[in-house]
């Protein structure tokens, strides 16, 4: 058993694939921290359903309020699993990195705010994905045009942040591109923590 935690984050602008692909990287026994944006607005949006009056904190109708919650709910979900598996391989779906993207792309500056938070997560590696063709939905408002300029950016920050960053291409799409982008990140993490060869269906990284 690996006697410190290792974090390594997902990463890319929308529709790169990487909710598929963490939770494929869970189904092989890591632990996972899913995307926090994703379920506040998920949250925020139930919300509104249930009261009409409401008006849901969301990234389109404000964004600053908006990315205050997702860096309190991305703290809430690292410290969480580091309760529950307090060593080994921890895969983010995203991080607090992400957040300074969209917050300079919206014209605002949480960088006072968010940056204690990112120096004492330490994270390890960063997988940036390549987009796959997209798709709008409920919590992607975004346009294809927009979701390239927000992909370039989120790489900007994160390079800007000095971590070392693998790029993993789309491949293929379906089935067997996504098999194929988990061998290549299991295959990198494993290099990096002397796990020897990455083997389909073997559970590993607890």
């Amino acid at each position: 058993m690996m006697e410190e935690i290792r974090k390594y984050i997902l990463t890319g602008g929308p529709c790169s694939g990487k909710t598929t692909l963490v939770k494929r990287l869970g189904d092989e026994g890591y632990t996972v921290v899913p995307e926090a944006a994703r379920h506040i607005i998920e949250d925020e949006q139930r919300r509104e359903e249930r009261d009409r009056e409401y008006q849901g904190i969301l990234p389109w109708n404000g964004l600053e309020e908006f990315q205050f919650l997702v860096i309190g709910r991305q703290l809430a979900l690292e410290k969480k699993a580091e309760k529950r598996t307090p060593s080994g391989i921890h895969i983010l779906d995203r991080s607090n990195i992400d957040q300074i993207a969209y917050a300079e792309l919206g014209g605002i500056d949480i960088s006072h705010i968010v940056q204690p938070a990112i120096q004492s997560a330490n994270y390890n590696k960063v997988f940036f994905l390549e987009q796959v063709p997209y798709q709008q939905d409920d919590q992607r408002a975004e346009d294809e045009e927009k979701g390239k300029i927000i992909h370039k950016k989120i790489y900007e920050v994160y390079e800007k942040q000095g971590l070392e960053i693998t790029s993993i291409p789309l491949i293929s799409d379906g089935e067997g591109g996504i098999e194929k982008r988990v061998e290549m990140i299991l295959g990198e993490i494993r290099r990096d923590n002397n796990l020897g060869v990455y083997v389909i269906g073997q559970a590993k990284g607890k």
